[in-house]
């Protein structure tokens, strides 16, 4: 009784997660249909942007679209710098 128990409890633990995946899929649809002109011109901003790992002043043009394009998404990023390169780190705030 006690393993029938369980698997109807995870049974509907998982139909309960299946649903909320359902909604946020929906509610990503959504948001991407009302913001598409929006996204696609900060996607072909970022792309325009040279990207050649020994072109450094282009380097640093890129990494800090990307920190803004974290920033505005509610994340803590930072720009890392090397000698010869750069990166990018996004933390949650």
């Amino acid at each position: 009784m006690t393993q029938h128990r369980l698997s109807v409890t995870m049974l509907l633990s998982m139909a309960g997660y299946a649903a909320s995946a359902q909604a946020q899929t929906t509610n990503i649809r959504q948001y991407v249909r009302e913001h598409q002109p929006d996204i696609m011109r900060e996607f072909i901003a970022l792309v325009s942007l040279p990207n050649v790992r020994t072109d450094l002043p282009n380097i640093k043009r890129n990494a800090e679209q990307l920190r803004q394009m974290l920033e505005r998404r509610g994340m803590k990023p930072e720009i890392l710098m090397w000698p010869r390169s750069r990166a990018i780190r996004g933390l949650p705030r």
